[in-house]
């Protein structure tokens, strides 16, 4: 009950009034009363007075109970209403009853109207509550309807006899019809497809168990895969499914989850976030929590200001306050990850109220890329302005209508001159003519624009060029391009498209266009094929030399580089190809090359190509220019120069070889003099002096002892010098090699503790006595080092025919030595002269302790001669 009651009596008579306010005041009610006569001054009390309580006597002439309460309940208020009469019918009360009175009073009853009252007072007081927490309710339900339709999934509710209550519009899509057409129909009649079917099945035994049911399946009416959890309550189920056609999701095992709403959460696209008024996190989806990278565990235990990297909370209060009044606000923001990185955010946030409680709801999704995409286009349109001010391009627009003309400031910058020089951003196309345009372009640029206006082509495109007058009177290039904007019609309503400054390119083109002519001018005076190629476009040109050296045609002749690569010979074009654009790519401005081309007839031209790289001031090569020089002639005689050359130097090695073995053999003679010396007179004298010696030591024992280490050291010269002897004799003509060989090894075996092992398959044909002379006295040579440095266990000596060569290999597994450390004797170097001087070859092997390897190819030789 209120504090203070204001009553409002409707009562013709006011002394009746007065004993009715006499009446509660007695009974000690804190209350204030206004007293109206008529209907008018009822309906005006109502407005002015805005009664808690109306007590209505019934005896009124022209104004009736019933009336009053259709105003009352016109007006939807809930004000108590008790009726004061004298007397009543009881069909009469159940009508005033029926049609919204509190109560009803007799007049002889008074006393009970304070019970009357009060009773009346707790009646609407809860019917306010009710209508209260309905419109709670209905809010509560719009809120999360709103809710559904922000869902990605769709969703949809049935009732107990399988009719539709509710269809988002994810669910209209996918189902193919709209909500209003569903709403109260039969499921299965609708979609008759499904009856009797897996989905339906499902249906009835959630109905049927209470229990939630999950269910993926294809279904034959909108021929998709989906998948549907399907949540039942005690007036039916809600439904919500997605198509997983294209990929169908991977199946997860869910907990019972404790009511619809989060549910609905766990499987939203977006993220979600719940928070209080105190703006602690209440809740969160999966899908937050992978935008942030937290755990939800981790969520629950903070504030919204721990995640927000932008907004102050007195800016985040000051949007819930916003959505107080029952709006949803749209933002964007900066939401701070788990690992420290920011993300770009936009939140939609709504107020709920759950149970009584204030909370706030926010659905957002990461824009960064869009944010970053957004940024980039900002530059993007920065640059291209850049470019416009860099290349000297502007925007322009012609109004059909007005016959005007719209400009703007890079325009008149492209024109030298400003929009307030100009008079304004707009001009009249007269006017235009007259300040900018050469007057012999005008009438051009008049037909070009009527043309434009004219045209029925919703695409219009085209392109000019003109003169235009610089406010110094200096005269300019400009290219214009032309669009038209048409109307419904197709009628055009607007002229507009670009204007680019070409003054520079003009004066350039002039520039070449007289270089080109001298240029044409130099390759028409010379022999020489001169060649100018464009990197730009690629187009290659040849001046007539090209034509008539290479028998070509020139309608027949690519204008390209392929017209080149077509007559390089096969064999050189990659290496050529190769040579050149590495040229290019090096930045280097000079090329030269040999190669051969072809002629049309197949003929081979030897030719010396140069090229000249330019470039632009970006450092980019647009053109090469060259010269290529027929060198046939000069190579076929530098060719001829060198085969002459070679003859002449292979003959003085072939008469150099020719003295060498002279040298050799009278080497071989005076070694062999030399021996026989030794041999026959020496050694003779040395063992007379030995025999007397031994004959003295015989005479007197004094003189045995003294002259027994001179004995002892004549013996050992005597062996030397037979042991000499016979290496340096000269074998008899036509020995047998392979006799003489083995006898080398043999005293190998004899001289050292090494085990040898010969392998000769020379084939049977006869050797020459020269040849056959120094391959003996090389093997020798080598043998004799083995025996002397070498210490190896292990020798192999091979023999073998290869072709038209003879093939010896000697092989030791001894201390080995460094080839390439200079060494005192001249056995080495004795082999060597004696393998060349037989037009042979020798190759030595060696590694210190890993033996060494000799391999030795002479050609046969059959004759002496």
């Amino acid at each position: 009950m209120p504090d203070h009651l204001k009553i409002l009596i409707i009562d013709d008579n006011a002394v009746e009034a007065e004993i009715l306010q006499e009446l509660l005041l007695k009974e000690k009610m804190n209350c204030s009363f206004q007293l109206a006569m008529d209907k008018n001054e009822f309906i005006h009390a109502l407005d002015s007075f805005q009664p808690d309580l109306i007590l209505f006597d019934n005896a009124l002439p022209k104004f009736y109970a019933t009336e009053a309460l259709s105003i009352i309940k016109e007006r939807a208020m809930l004000v108590p209403f008790i009726l004061i009469t004298g007397t009543v019918s009881e069909e009469f009360a159940a009508t005033i009853i029926k049609l919204g009175a509190d109560d009803y009073i007799l007049k002889n009853r008074l006393t009970k109207l304070p019970a009357a009252i009060d009773a009346a007072l707790i009646h609407k007081a809860a019917e306010k509550e009710k209508q209260r927490a309905y419109q709670k309710l209905k809010e509560s339900e719009e809120r999360y309807r709103l809710m559904v339709e922000r869902v990605s999934d769709a969703f949809l509710s049935l009732n107990k006899d399988w009719c539709f209550t509710y269809a988002n519009r994810k669910a209209e899509q996918i189902l193919g019809k709209t909500r209003g057409s569903l709403q109260g129909k039969n499921i299965w009649a609708e979609f008759p497809l499904e009856k009797d079917d897996t989905l339906q099945y499902a249906c009835e035994r959630a109905m049927n168990e209470q229990q939630y049911v999950y269910l993926e399946y294809y279904d034959d009416f909108s021929h998709k895969w989906l998948e549907s959890h399907i949540y039942p309550s005690p007036d039916g189920i809600s439904i919500y499914f997605h198509d997983v056609t294209e990929k169908k999701v991977s199946e997860k095992e869910f907990n019972k989850l404790a009511n619809r709403n989060k549910v609905i959460l766990d499987t939203m696209r977006n993220s979600f976030l719940l928070t209080d008024a105190r703006l602690s996190i209440v809740d969160v989806n999966d899908s937050f929590c992978q935008m942030l990278g937290y755990t939800k565990e981790e969520l629950l235990k903070m504030n919204v200001g721990d995640i927000d990297a932008k907004l102050s909370i007195d800016e985040i209060r000051q949007n819930l306050e916003k959505s107080m009044q029952g709006n949803t606000i749209q933002l964007e923001t900066k939401n701070r990850r788990k690992d420290g990185s920011i993300i770009d955010v936009e939140v939609s946030l709504t107020k709920m109220e759950i149970e009584g409680q204030v909370y706030f709801a926010s659905f957002g999704q990461d824009i960064s890329k869009r944010k970053k995409a957004e940024e980039k286009l900002k530059e993007s349109e920065k640059q291209l302005l850049s470019a416009a001010q860099i290349a000297k391009l502007a925007y322009w627009e012609y109004d059909v209508k007005k016959r005007q003309f719209t400009f703007n400031d890079q325009f008149y910058s492209i024109l030298k001159t400003t929009a307030e020089k100009a008079g304004g951003y707009t001009m009249p196309a007269e006017r235009y003519e007259e300040l900018f345009i050469d007057p012999e372009d005008r009438g051009l640029v008049r037909s070009e624009t009527i043309k434009a206006i004219k045209s029925k082509d919703p695409h219009y495109s085209h392109q000019f060029e003109y003169r235009i007058v610089y406010p110094n009177w200096d005269i300019g290039y400009m290219a214009v391009h032309y669009f038209a904007d048409k109307d419904s019609e197709g009628e055009t309503i607007k002229v507009f498209g670009t204007i680019q400054d070409i003054t520079d390119r003009k004066a350039a083109d002039e520039r070449l266009r007289k270089s080109n002519e001298r240029f044409e001018m130099v390759a028409m005076a010379t022999n020489d094929v001169i060649w100018d190629w464009d990197l730009i476009s690629g187009n290659m040109w040849w001046n007539k030399n090209f034509y008539g050296l290479f028998m070509l045609k020139k309608e027949e002749v690519k204008k390209d580089i392929h017209s080149w690569y077509d007559g390089v010979h096969p064999e050189d074009l990659e290496r050529v190809k190769k040579s050149l654009l590495q040229t290019i790519d090096n930045k280097e401005n000079y090329w030269l090359d040999e190669y051969r081309f072809l002629k049309s007839n197949g003929e081979i031209v030897e030719v010396l190509d140069r090229g000249y790289v330019l470039y632009n001031e970006e450092g980019k090569a647009y053109r090469m220019i060259g010269s290529m020089l027929d060198i046939t002639e000069r190579k076929k005689a530098t060719q001829a120069l060198l085969n002459l050359e070679k003859k002449i130097m292979d003959h003085k090695l072939q008469e150099q070889k020719k003295v060498m073995r002279a040298i050799i053999n009278a080497q071989e003679k005076e070694r062999n003099r030399i021996a026989l010396e030794l041999h026959d007179n020496v050694c003779q004298l040395l063992t007379s002096i030995k025999f007397y010696i031994s004959k003295a030591t015989t005479m007197d024992d004094n003189m045995k002892q003294f002259l027994e280490y001179p004995l002892e050291l004549l013996v050992t010269s005597i062996d030397s010098l037979r042991t000499l002897s016979k290496e340096n004799i000269t074998p008899l003509k036509d020995f047998d090699l392979q006799d003489m060989v083995q006898s080398l090894v043999d005293y190998l075996q004899h001289a050292s503790s090494a085990k040898a092992q010969l392998n000769y398959r020379l084939a049977d044909f006869p050797i020459a006595e020269d040849l056959k002379l120094n391959i003996y006295r090389i093997l020798q040579e080598q043998i004799n080092n083995i025996v002397k440095h070498s210490s190896a266990q292990n020798v192999t000596i091979q023999f073998e025919t290869k072709g038209d060569h003879i093939h010896i290999e000697v092989v030791d597994d001894g201390k080995g030595f460094d080839p390439r450390k200079k060494r005192k004797g001249i056995g080495l170097s004795n082999m060597v002269n004696r393998v060349e001087s037989f037009n042979g070859h020798i190759t030595l092997e060696s590694i210190p302790g890993k033996g060494s390897k000799i391999e030795i190819d002479v050609p046969i030789k059959t004759s002496s001669v």
